[in-house]
């Protein structure tokens, strides 16, 4: 089963993904954000080390946050740690045109 790795619990997709046969990993940005995934049964990490170390090369990176600045928040925070081949998906409705801003980066 190919591990990903989510950035957030906006959208739920931790059980779609499973579905899809995917499995799971998620950083836990929050007590909060832990408790609910916890509770959906959801693998979490503390830190951006070990959620490095959970991802296979080449990692998938899948957000799932709302739209906007958060967005390139996180691709900001994962993109010093990436190598050649990792992907980030972002399945949410963003504009175009910052999605091929984003890709120029």
């Amino acid at each position: 089963m190919m591990r990903v790795g989510v950035l957030g619990c906006a959208g739920r997709l931790h059980a779609s993904l499973r579905d899809c046969g995917l499995e799971p990993v998620t950083l836990a940005r929050s007590d909060s954000e832990r408790r609910l995934l916890d509770a959906a049964a959801v693998e979490t990490v503390d830190g951006m080390a070990a959620f490095l170390d959970a991802l296979e090369y080449p990692r998938t990176y899948i957000l799932d946050v709302e739209l906007g600045a958060e967005i390139d928040h996180l691709i900001d925070s994962v993109y010093v740690h990436m190598e050649p081949g990792d992907v980030v998906v972002d399945p949410s409705g963003s504009y175009w045109c910052d999605t091929l801003r984003r890709y120029r980066r």
